[in-house]
């Protein structure tokens, strides 16, 4: 992830079990065994430690069993 190249993070939900890619690579594979109801479903939050970092293209692909998220994202500074 260098600075100023564009990145890609996915996100997948199914149920309680989380799928994180990063540029096409999974990086997290979890699955909450103490999910309670209402962090099965709700907001989108993204955290950066980077002092600028820009988003693009945020994609919400609906369905009910199923949630998923692409961001595309750079450092820029």
């Amino acid at each position: 992830m260098g600075l100023g190249s564009w990145n890609n993070i996915k996100v997948k939900m199914v149920g309680n079990h989380v799928k994180v890619f990063i540029n096409g690579y999974l990086d997290i594979d979890y699955t909450d065994t103490e999910m309670s109801p209402e962090m099965a479903s709700g907001s989108v939050a993204i955290y950066s430690r980077m002092p600028m970092c820009y988003t693009t293209t945020w994609t919400f692909l609906p369905n009910k069993h199923e949630k998923l998220l692409n961001i595309l994202f750079r450092k820029i500074k």
